[in-house]
């Protein structure tokens, strides 16, 4: 009398659990890449989320310096929110708006200002993250009257 044997043989088991195995092989190393850019955008967000003060900061400072003095070159440093800056300022131009331009008596008045064009570089930094930025800021001062 035979009797037919139910159940699955060694090899079907096998070739199943090598199946399983690349499976969750894979799903690993999804996770762990999804992990390590999750940890590098945070690290991102955090480095960059006070850009705005930063710059807000760095116009305050380059009015107040341009009122007394309009120096070719400027710089300075900070810390905001656990982020360290340092900031140079380079004078990319210098204009003076044209008398021709000032048609209403309020553009007059602003005939007498000088218009600064500053170049900013900026370099962020956070434990070991560091990121440059460079950007264009306007100021300017009234002329002095001769």
């Amino acid at each position: 009398m035979i009797t037919q044997q139910r159940g699955f043989t060694l090899i079907e088991i096998l070739i199943a659990m090598t199946i399983l195995f690349a499976a969750v092989a894979t799903s690993m190393l999804a996770f762990q890449n999804s992990m390590h850019s999750t940890e590098r955008a945070a690290r991102a967000v955090t480095l960059l989320t006070p850009v705005d003060d930063i710059i807000a900061h760095i116009r305050g400072e380059l009015q107040e310096q341009v009122l007394h003095n309009a120096a070719d070159e400027l710089s300075g440093d900070g810390r905001v929110l656990a982020v360290d800056y340092q900031w140079r300022a380079t004078v990319d131009a210098r204009r003076y708006p044209s008398e021709a331009t000032a048609t209403l008596e309020s553009e007059r008045v602003n005939a007498q200002r000088e218009f600064i064009l500053y170049r900013i570089e900026l370099t962020l930094t956070q434990d070991r993250a560091q990121r440059d930025f460079e950007y264009l800021e306007l100021v300017w001062r009234n002329r002095a009257r001769s």
